[in-house]
């Protein structure tokens, strides 16, 4: 069997882990980044993408009380975790996600965006794909 290696893996952590700390995010992904995977030959391929904003007011219910964990203060700090662990390898789409504030988001949705944004997200990752052929 033959061994492909790709070209990019992105990971992108989501914000559905509203139960877990600053502390508990960088312990994820400490063990995430743990050595099997830097010494890999597909670690020099994986780049990991900020979690994306949030709209806490409209996490429906059924998912109970998530506002105090899932907000945009607590993601941009795990977000900042990424930035700490591994700085040349993070791609930086919550910034796309949260400049423009609530109307980013589709109506009564807490994680689902305009097409807008979706579409310059795209065009962060397509630019970051183009770097390969150079």
């Amino acid at each position: 069997m033959r061994t492909v290696i790709p070209n990019r893996v992105y990971i992108s952590l989501g914000s559905h882990a509203p139960l877990l700390s600053t502390k508990g995010a960088r312990a994820s992904l400490e063990a995430i980044l743990s050595d099997g995977l830097k010494l890999s030959r597909v670690w020099p391929n994986i780049r990991f993408m900020t979690t994306l904003a949030v709209n806490p007011a409209n996490i429906p219910t059924k998912f109970g009380p998530q506002a105090l964990m899932r907000n945009n203060d607590v993601i941009k700090a795990r977000n900042q975790i990424l930035h700490e662990l591994v700085p040349t390898k993070v791609i930086d789409i919550w910034s796309l996600s949260f400049a423009g504030g609530p109307i980013m988001f589709r109506a009564n949705d807490a994680v689902h965006f305009v097409d807008e944004v979706y579409f310059a997200i795209g065009k962060v990752i397509f630019t970051e794909l183009l770097r390969l052929t150079y």
